[in-house]
């Protein structure tokens, strides 16, 4: 069942990226990009990572097909948490925060 999903991640992944690179070297289609997001973010849920304490085999390659394909959603997140405290840093009233009136 491992190796399935493993399988199915990778095809995801492969297939996104295809479509993303496609949208960024071609016409851009909006269902294009979205498909390939939507791609990532299955084969990230797919994908039996070992930082989420689903697989417990030792193996290089694996390692680093888990760093490649969660990558892209860690991105995402990075970008979001980084979002998120420079929204908080400006709504706060605490210190020397900026200030935002409503």
């Amino acid at each position: 069942m491992e190796q399935l999903k493993i399988a199915l991640a990778l095809m995801g992944f492969v297939t996104g990226t295809c479509l993303i690179l496609g949208v960024l070297t071609g016409h851009f289609h909006w269902a294009c990009l979205l498909v390939g997001g939507f791609l990532y973010f299955i084969s990230y849920v797919l994908w039996p990572s070992k930082k989420r304490g689903k697989r417990e085999t030792e193996s290089a390659t694996m390692d680093f097909l888990e760093e490649i394909i969660e990558f892209p959603i860690d991105v995402i997140s990075w970008f979001l948490r980084g979002l998120g405290r420079l929204f908080r840093y400006l709504l706060s009233t605490k210190g020397n925060g900026g200030d935002i009136d409503f």
